[in-house]
């Protein structure tokens, strides 16, 4: 658990885990240079539950805060919690029976967003929606650049794995969605379990919110590059489907480290084909730099599919 002036939900956050149903779980927190009570609350807890210790972060952030807890875990799986939210009673043992039947793979579950105050924004609720359905439905692969698929709280994999992959070791921000793209990337399987793991807080000072580390075109430089190193290949043809906000970033990524592409639109012009150019495309890898409501995005994958481009393979939605 990294942990940055969380003293408002930091003590409801660790008696979450202390009620878990689960046991047999040590807790090791990285104290990151808090300027509220963090760390008393830490040296509290650890005083009165062995299972608890803390340590303070030789450097700044949560990746180097990731790497020295994993040195000082003494268990068999891992998995990470933030310091302002909260795990259901049950999230250990659900997690560790579904772990135990595959040990090469990571184990997620569902999410759900909580407010002290007021109620959960749309925008949440539309990610918790789009998450926990991808999760239940484990469609990973072709979500693989469109978000983060697994929250960054909610996994749960074995110490050997981390290890030998050295994931950590090579992490850069945003780390959670690099961890992710680190281990499809090895070729780990995700699997997942039908029940609410997770109990995510909504609040002003989120980390999320408030560092450009995790801010929209953080996503995306980290994303398209990504998509450039591990899936496109020599005789694939890159292809960016749409002309707005989504386009221009991954455009960015591209000029920057002088990629050719083609970009393909609903209308066309000058420098932006008409998307029935399609079939003259051999070899086509497509990202689609818009994501319209439902029925929209329906008529695109049948459209794609009628080339016999897969989703998840010859295409995925930004």
């Amino acid at each position: 658990m990294p942990v940055k002036n969380a003293a408002a939900w930091l003590g409801e956050s660790i008696r979450s885990i202390q009620k878990q149903s689960y046991d047999n779980w040590e807790l090791v927190a990285v104290e990151d240079h808090s300027s509220d009570d963090s760390l008393s609350i830490l040296h509290s807890f650890s005083q009165s539950d062995p299972a608890i210790t803390y340590y303070q972060n030789s450097a700044d952030g949560i990746i180097p805060a990731l790497r020295l807890a994993l040195t000082k875990t003494t268990g068999d799986f891992i998995t990470r919690m933030d310091a302002d939210d909260r795990m259901p009673p049950n999230k250990l043992e659900v997690l560790i029976e579904k772990a135990v039947q595959n040990r090469e793979a990571l184990t997620t579950g569902l999410v759900k967003y909580f407010c002290d105050e007021g109620e959960v924004s749309s925008g949440y609720l539309e990610y918790e929606k789009w998450l926990n359905d991808t999760v239940a439905n484990e469609k990973f692969t072709e979500n693989m650049f469109r978000e983060c698929v697994v929250a960054s709280p909610n996994w749960l994999i074995s110490k050997e794995h981390l290890e030998k992959l050295k994931i950590f070791e090579r992490l850069i921000y945003p780390e959670d969605y690099h961890m992710i793209l680190l281990l499809w990337r090895a070729g780990v399987e995700f699997q997942s379990v039908n029940e609410v793991t997770h109990l995510w807080r909504e609040h002003p000072k989120r980390t999320s919110r408030n560092s450009t580390h995790y801010q929209q075109k953080a996503f995306f430089d980290l994303k398209v590059a990504f998509f450039l190193d591990n899936v496109l290949e020599e005789n694939d043809q890159l292809v960016i489907f749409g002309s707005g906000k989504k386009a221009k970033l991954a455009k960015q990524v591209l000029t920057k480290k002088e990629v050719n592409y083609l970009q393909l639109d609903l209308k066309g012009n000058e420098n932006i084909y008409h998307y029935s150019t399609l079939a003259k495309i051999e070899n086509p890898k497509i990202l689609i730099a818009v994501y319209p409501p439902e029925n929209e995005r329906m008529q695109i994958e049948g459209f794609l599919q009628s080339h016999n481009l897969e989703k998840g393979r010859h295409f995925w939605f930004l």
